[in-house]
């Protein structure tokens, strides 16, 4: 009889995987063992939740932007600074744009044992072109090769699901960029390395 041998996969976000790979050494360790041993996903403790959620239903709803000046009176006073200086971004980074909205599809990134998730934010046709977006809304620098990996993840697993005139790109809020594919290397070989090293490691802790 044929042994059949399954396992338990191991689930963690596009950042997970991408914050793993753009360190070296001990580093890597620490990420690791910070991953496997943090709590269940808590959505009180996701800092930037409500307005993400508040953005893209604003959009699928075809709701005014006042939707998003209402929610930073909504949130606690310690996160009222930072959400109102984020909500003034993104209007400026609408402001002047023709926008259709359209529903990104959502799906999971599979090597080995690792499942990564795949979950833009946001479906947006901007000036005639479609655009899947992932919002960045952290002050920590995105650095390039961050970026790449987030696209190249995007386009690889949701490539062919959207319409093959997409651009798939991330808003870097805090400095108001659209970034998009600016390089031609495939860097998926690399990620799937870095995907390989990061279940060793995890399996050793």
């Amino acid at each position: 009889m044929e042994t059949v041998i399954t396992f338990t996969p191991i689930k963690i976000s596009q950042s997970d995987l991408l914050d793993f790979a753009m360190t070296s050494g001990v580093a890597q360790q620490t990420k690791v063992r910070a991953v496997k041993c943090r709590p269940e996903y808590d959505p009180k403790n996701d800092y930037w939740k409500r307005l993400r959620d508040r953005i893209t239903k604003m959009h699928s709803r075809e709701e005014p932007l006042t939707v998003l000046d209402e929610l930073c009176t909504l949130v606690p006073d310690s996160k009222k600074a930072n959400y109102t200086r984020a909500v003034e971004v993104y209007k400026r980074f609408l402001r002047g744009k023709t926008i259709e909205w359209f529903k990104p599809i959502h799906r999971i990134w599979r090597h080995g044992e690792l499942e990564v998730s795949i979950n833009p934010e946001l479906g947006l046709v901007i000036n005639g072109t479609p655009h899947v977006i992932k919002l960045y809304f952290r002050e920590e620098k995105l650095s390039k090769d961050k970026t790449a990996g987030i696209i190249q993840l995007m386009e690889t697993t949701l490539e062919g699901y959207h319409p093959e005139e997409t651009v798939y790109s991330v808003l870097d809020v805090p400095n108001n960029k659209l970034l998009t594919k600016n390089q031609k290397h495939d860097l998926m070989p690399l990620i799937r390395a870095h995907a390989l090293a990061f279940v060793q490691i995890y399996h050793e802790l």
